[in-house]
């Protein structure tokens, strides 16, 4: 489905990188976040492997280093650029993106402003520079002369914004989003918007999956066939989730599915269940969900 980069080509992009590192005898951290793997220099300033490997995927092999030098420099030169509290207003709100997260218990703490989507997701801010994305903690949002809600506003207007790589029907009535962006997923996070550039309208609202950053799967909740969507969406889950060859770019995000009402709320209504040491996939319409698409009770 999304031509991405391989965990090979990660794995490569990772020894080319702290082959360059230790040429200059840096000696980095290495974490990993709800991004993936991210390596991070001294003072903080870091990079993910990943976003590494998707530079070079499409580059000669004798361009990587090159391109491993420049990043490297990159990094180090944001050393000396000014905070992201001390640019003007105007610069701050514009270099704001909204991303869907999922964040294990342990790491909550850290994004403590973010505000609950559903299920295992929250959303949160993040900085987007031309050469970096740098997700927000709460002690660099805490810094922030600007309300966080305004930080929120105008990080979903400015996601609302990217563009689009791909919108495919690839069965009858599903569609899939999908592309290279970090942000193709953080668009469910204003759905009503979304489904204007996309279908048009949903006046049941839509059944949805969120399998990575990149990829949104999504139907038309029906009336006329209230379990339809329900069904057809929690399989095309199930077919990702069990499919080993199917990579997911910065790491799987969950494999729950939603339901966005037209009251612009979202909720889960399926997924996988363990019981018994025995994993299930159960559906689970909510009352928001059976107010637009009731069942029949014959």
């Amino acid at each position: 489905m999304i031509d991405d980069v391989t965990p090979e080509q990660i794995a490569k992009a990772r020894q080319i990188i702290l082959a360059e590192l230790a040429r200059r005898r840096i000696v980095p951290t290495i974490e990993t976040g709800p991004t993936g793997e991210e390596i991070r220099l001294e003072n903080g300033v870091g990079f993910t492997v990943e976003s590494f490997a998707y530079r070079i995927r499409h580059a000669q092999p004798a361009e990587w280093e090159a391109m491993a030098r420049s990043l490297i420099d990159i990094n180090l030169q944001m050393m000396e650029r000014p905070k992201l509290a001390d640019l003007p207003k105007e610069e701050i709100l514009a270099r704001m993106r909204t991303r869907l997260i999922s964040v294990l218990p342990s790491d909550r703490d850290r994004f403590d402003y973010g505000r609950e989507f559903a299920g295992n997701l929250i959303q949160i801010v993040c900085e987007d520079m031309p050469d970096a994305v740098s997700l927000l903690t709460t002690d660099i949002v805490d810094t922030i002369p600007i309300p966080v809600e305004e930080l929120f506003e105008a990080g979903q207007r400015n996601t609302d914004a990217e563009p689009l790589d791909s919108v495919a029907e690839y069965e009858n009535g599903i569609f899939a989003i999908e592309g290279g962006s970090m942000y193709t997923a953080a668009k469910a996070g204003n759905m009503g918007e979304l489904i204007k550039q996309t279908i048009g309208e949903a006046p049941a609202g839509v059944v949805f999956i969120i399998p990575n950053r990149s990829l949104m799967v999504f139907t038309a909740a029906d009336p006329a066939d209230p379990i339809d969507a329900l069904v057809s969406i929690t399989q095309v889950m199930d077919n990702i989730w069990h499919n080993p060859e199917f990579f997911h770019p910065g790491g799987f995000m969950s494999d729950l599915v939603y339901y966005w009402s037209p009251e612009d709320t979202v909720e889960v209504v399926g997924g996988p269940v363990e019981k018994d040491g025995e994993i299930n996939l159960t559906i689970v319409p909510t009352d928001t969900y059976l107010k637009y698409c009731p069942l029949d009770e014959d």
